[in-house]
């Protein structure tokens, strides 16, 4: 459950419901599982050796320097070999739209994550079918 508190916004008419800005403490009240949830997933992908090297997303003593030096390497060796190179970044926030469900759910399982622990971090995952003018 989540508070919605409505704020008005500065200088506009506080009789107009277009006036406010919804303001939630959904964020807060999510984030405290999801970081549980991290923490074991991370911790359990460590014991079974199944994060790649260079992976630094989650991980402590990573960083994003540590992340982008071999990049940043890889393509001034390019340069001094005059050879040409292309560096594509993705917004990764964006895609969990696009992600096909039982494709991570099986994906999670072969894993060794059991259905409980998904079906808890995802229960909530569904399209956004209700909003605040």
């Amino acid at each position: 459950m989540t508070i919605v508190t409505p704020v008005l916004k500065n200088a506009l008419n506080y009789q107009e419901l277009r006036s406010y800005t919804p303001i939630s403490n959904l964020f807060f009240v999510s984030s405290v599982p999801e970081y549980g949830i991290l923490e074991q997933l991370v911790s359990h992908l460590e014991v079974i050796e199944t994060l790649p090297n260079n992976q630094s997303a989650y991980r402590k003593l990573f960083s994003t320097e540590k992340a982008i030096c071999p990049v940043v390497n890889y393509m001034l060796e390019m340069m001094e070999e005059n050879k040409c190179g292309i560096l594509v970044l993705l917004d990764l926030r964006t895609a969990i739209d696009t992600v096909v469900r039982e494709l991570l759910l099986n994906d999670l399982r072969s894993i060794g994550v059991e259905d409980k622990a998904f079906e808890y971090s995802y229960s909530s995952y569904e399209p956004l079918n209700r909003g605040v003018p």
